[in-house]
């Protein structure tokens, strides 16, 4: 039996039923690979917000004494993913109960194409749990000041990586705390203008999961030495962040990308995710960089698409670099313009 009345409810909510939010999806610097307990980083993380890549969710709640979850991505049922926003739903009730009096149905969009290097997961759960927490807000369960980190730890709960896409700029994820994520601060102007070109080599469905993926790097046999060199680099990138040293950033963007993958390829359940084109990218942007001068390099996702991560000063060099050196080597020629992004905004509910 319930311990709220609805008549409460309802005066909480002062005739509002229906939220919209738009958040942004991100990529990691220094990548998480390996969790514990409930969505808990073994190492820290450090991500870019992006601008173009996000998820928009309208979220319509209604006071059931039977709970019922409906998920509609693009307007098509998603059954896959409203089975786990139920299971979802589920453990954030076990800390706010009052949300097991409601009826949920999310209507979810993204800016993007599914499995284009882009971790959609992330705006996912971000933009879902951004309408939560504002139900939550509502309600009276929390103050104002707290939403943002609450809504973090929310997202942290469905999807790891979302946890950093409730900020602006940059976000760390495990070196504040591991219960959600923290925006980096001081960061210096060179790298408040950052670009990011997403390299589309292969949007099929990868062999290996990422959930797969940090299940398995539990049982790897560099795990330690893995996640305490993840800490160490966490603290670097932000330090080189705030002092706007491209010199130094792209070696570790770089060799962190190629470390992931390299812990891919060297457990004992080994798989590879990236392709040959992959690697041909790579090779053929060191070569361009050297010989152009260009403040640019690159990081992988756990997939084979490709960042390239650069200085918005020199974003006409680097489209013509891709137009004339790159687009063989991808799916369709497709490519993605992205830049740093400022955070998640409340969307209009139409």
């Amino acid at each position: 039996m319930s311990t709220f009345n609805k008549e409460d409810i309802l005066t909480k909510l002062g005739g509002q039923s229906r939220f919209c939010w738009q958040a942004p999806s991100n990529i990691a610097f220094v990548k998480y690979w390996g969790k514990v307990d409930f969505q808990l980083p073994t190492n820290a993380s450090v991500s870019m917000t992006l601008k173009n890549c996000h998820t928009t969710c309208e979220l319509s709640v209604s006071v059931n004494s039977k709970q019922d979850v409906t998920l509609l991505f693009e307007g098509q049922k998603d059954t896959k993913f409203e089975a786990k926003l139920v299971k979802h739903i589920e453990r954030v009730s076990s800390d706010y109960p009052i949300l097991k009096e409601f009826s949920y149905r999310f209507m979810t969009s993204n800016t993007f194409p599914h499995s284009a290097g882009i971790a959609s997961s992330a705006s996912s759960m971000a933009a879902i749990n951004l309408c939560m927490t504002e139900l939550l807000l509502k309600l009276g369960q929390l103050s104002e000041d707290q939403f943002f980190t609450v809504a973090s730890r929310l997202a942290r709960m469905g999807s790891g990586s979302a946890s950093r896409s409730l900020f602006g700029q940059y976000v760390d994820w495990g070196k504040t705390t591991k219960e959600y994520g923290t925006q980096v601060k001081d960061i210096h102007p060179d790298f408040q203008k950052v670009g990011d070109a997403v390299l589309i080599v292969d949007s099929s469905e990868k062999e290996v999961s990422s959930s797969q993926g940090h299940k398995l790097m539990m049982e790897h046999p560099y795990k330690d030495f893995r996640f305490q060199q993840a800490d160490a680099k966490c603290n670097e990138m932000i330090s080189i962040l705030q002092s706007g040293d491209w010199d130094k950033f792209i070696p570790l963007l770089e060799s962190e990308a190629l470390e992931l993958h390299g812990l891919m390829m060297s457990g004992r359940e080994w798989f590879v995710l990236m392709k040959p084109n992959t690697l041909m990218i790579i090779d053929k942007l060191k070569k361009w960089r050297k010989e152009s001068g260009v403040r640019i390099g690159f990081t992988l996702d756990a997939g084979p698409n490709v960042h390239l991560i650069y200085h918005m000063d020199d974003k006409q060099k680097v489209h013509e670099f891709i137009a004339k050196d790159l687009l063989g080597y991808l799916e369709n020629q497709r490519w993605i313009d992205d830049e740093i992004g400022n955070g998640p905004l409340r969307g209009e509910i139409k």
